[in-house]
């Protein structure tokens, strides 16, 4: 996940408004996306999403 943030940091910085996020990892891809409609306790997740 830091991999994704990273790379969300830089198109942020280069003016993005939006992404497509590829990965092969189901449990990663399952966080983001149950963590997006809760109030998530992971810092990362939340600046992620």
């Amino acid at each position: 996940m830091w991999g994704i943030l990273d790379g969300l940091t830089i198109l942020l910085e280069r003016s993005y408004d939006s992404v497509i996020i590829q990965s092969d990892s189901m449990e990663t891809i399952l966080a983001i996306q149950v963590q997006a409609g809760n109030d998530s306790d992971s810092t990362l997740i939340r600046r992620i999403h």
